[in-house]
C-alpha cells in the first residue's frame, strides 16, 4: 500500500501534537523538510541505496550550466556517456568560485 505525501505530513502533524491539518503550526514545506531528515538518516544508518541509475537528457555543446532533471540530494557520483565513444566521463562537482573562474 502506497503512502502518499499528504498522509506523511498528517501523520506527522499528528504524531508532534499539531492538528492533523495544522498549516499554521508546521507548513508543508517544513514538514518535508522534516520527512526527508528522516529518510536521510534511515538512508545512511541501513545503506540500501540504489546501487545505479540511468537518466537520459540533452545538454547543447559547452552548455555552463545543466539542471538535472531529478532529485539529486544522495547521488554519489554522476557520469556522462558520450554517445559517439560509448564512454563514461565522471563529473566533479565544485563551488561557485571555481565555476566562475573557469567559465570566464
Amino acid at each position: 500500500m502506497a503512502i502518499d505525501l499528504s498522509v506523511l505530513r498528517t501523520e506527522l502533524r499528528v504524531h508532534l501534537g499539531y492538528e492533523s491539518d495544522g498549516t499554521d503550526d508546521l507548513s508543508d514545506g517544513d514538514a518535508d523538510l522534516l520527512l526527508n531528515r528522516a529518510f536521510w538518516e534511515l538512508l545512511n544508518k541501513f545503506n540500501f541505496r540504489e546501487e545505479e541509475c540511468s537518466i537520459e537528457f540533452t545538454i547543447a555543446e559547452d552548455e555552463d550550466f545543466i539542471s538535472l532533471p531529478t532529485l539529486f540530494e544522495s547521488m554519489r557520483k554522476l557520469s556522462i556517456l558520450n554517445s559517439t565513444t560509448n564512454k563514461w566521463t565522471p563529473l566533479v562537482r565544485i563551488d561557485i568560485q571555481e565555476f566562475e573562474r573557469v567559465a570566464n
